[in-house]
């Protein structure tokens, strides 16, 4: 019935309304699916960002542990890690 569509910036960029709301006279069902549609965008962004903010702390934790043990170690010193 609406469709909201957010950036990274939570800026909406996209507003899709069905036209048959806009035929009717209820003007407070069509605020209420609007308000409703932009915060799902809303939530469904911030689920995206957080994804991948975590995907580039694993890779970024990862390369630096790994860093770690190659500059403060050798194989003669260290053990073998999982």
């Amino acid at each position: 019935m609406v469709k909201a569509v957010v950036n990274g910036k939570k800026q909406v960029i996209s507003l899709d309304i069905d036209p048959s709301l806009l035929k009717t006279d209820d003007k407070q069902i069509v605020q209420d699916l609007v308000i409703a549609a932009i915060n799902k965008a809303m939530d469904e962004a911030d689920v995206l960002q957080k994804r991948s903010c975590e995907k580039v702390q694993r890779e970024y934790c990862q390369t630096f542990l790994d860093w770690i043990l190659a500059t403060l170690c050798d194989e003669s010193t260290c053990r073998s890690y999982p």
